[in-house]
């Protein structure tokens, strides 16, 4: 639990951070929502990517 103290007090000073054009979480889960979805999205722009350059290189294939 000890190793872990640093990220723990980490992740509170980034909480309590306002300055800048910080969005201002209320607490540590507020923050590792915003990470999860940020991540969850960042997934579904890959996959769709992917899928776009499938459907770019079927198209390109069908036009010779």
């Amino acid at each position: 639990m000890k190793r872990h103290k640093v990220f723990q007090e980490f992740l509170e000073n980034v909480v309590s951070d306002k300055s800048g054009d910080k969005e201002g979480f209320v607490d540590i889960t507020d923050l590792q929502d915003r990470f999860r979805s940020l991540k969850t999205e960042n997934n579904n722009l890959l996959y769709r990517k992917q899928n776009l350059n499938r459907e770019m290189e079927e198209t390109r294939l069908g036009e010779k």
